[in-house]
């Protein structure tokens, strides 16, 4: 894990943003934009982004990064956390492990209950075709119009991504995840203030999982973006940033 972008007052509250699979910090960046006087890690995982050329190893290994990150850079050893999908199942393990180097998390889109839809998915023979595919042009740039990017610059480096994406860079980390839809133990020793999240449209187990993760740390609030897929914290960014400045925790001003 690499930090991609480091702005705002160093003796500032920091909030760190961790991205899902298969994107990188770039994600982020209508939160950026948003709050441009704010202190804000964006890290880059393991087989993504600034970091692709390293693999990426474990749920447990990606939260000792993050929380050895906070340790070195951020004032007090704190931060509040914001994670999607893959970085969301990341932030939470955080949360249980490293209890201590948190001021606050919003977690996104965290599954936790298991999905033979996400194992099936994560086929060597079918990433390798999909990235063959996505070589076309014209198939990528109608793709990244699916995932809805919300600036001609996201979809650039979406495309800028896929260039040189690998398929070991899509199984890597999804097999990690695949292997950790469960919650974490000690999620009760949470004692800051934790936001879940999700879209309406998304499915069932992933709206089953906001609850299940709301209801095991103590104090959690829960809020559903109605009329948003899984691509919320950039399609639906306006709703998504103003969820993220009323969360308590979060260094999110100016």
């Amino acid at each position: 894990m690499v930090i991609r972008l480091d702005t705002g007052p160093r003796d500032a509250k920091a909030t760190v943003f961790v991205h899902g699979a298969g994107m990188a910090g770039w994600m982020w960046k209508k939160q950026i934009d948003h709050w441009p006087a704010a202190r804000k890690i964006i890290v880059d995982l393991p087989d993504h982004g600034l970091d692709r050329g390293r693999p990426f190893g474990s749920i447990e290994a990606a939260a000792a990064e993050l929380a050895a990150i906070i340790a070195s850079e951020c004032s007090g050893g704190k931060a509040s956390l914001v994670g999607h999908s893959l970085g969301a199942r990341i932030v939470l393990e955080t949360l249980a492990r490293y209890p201590d180097c948190a001021a606050g998390a919003v977690v996104s889109s965290a599954l936790v209950r298991p999905s033979l839809l996400v194992s099936m998915l994560n086929s060597h023979t079918l990433n390798v075709f999909s990235l063959w595919l996505l070589r076309n042009e014209r198939l990528a740039r109608l793709q990244a119009r699916q995932f809805g990017f919300a600036d001609s610059d996201m979809e650039a480096s979406y495309l800028e991504d896929i260039r040189v994406m690998k398929a070991e860079n899509l199984e890597r980390p999804v097999a990690a995840f695949s292997s950790a839809l469960f919650l974490p133990a000690g999620l009760e020793a949470v004692h800051c203030p934790v936001l879940v999240t999700a879209g309406s449209k998304e499915t069932r187990g992933m709206l089953a999982s906001a609850g299940e993760i709301a209801a095991a740390i103590p104090g959690a609030e829960i809020a559903t973006l109605q009329g948003a897929d899984h691509t919320y914290p950039w399609s639906h960014f306006d709703a998504y940033n103003n969820l993220l400045a009323s969360h308590p925790a979060l260094g999110l001003v100016g």
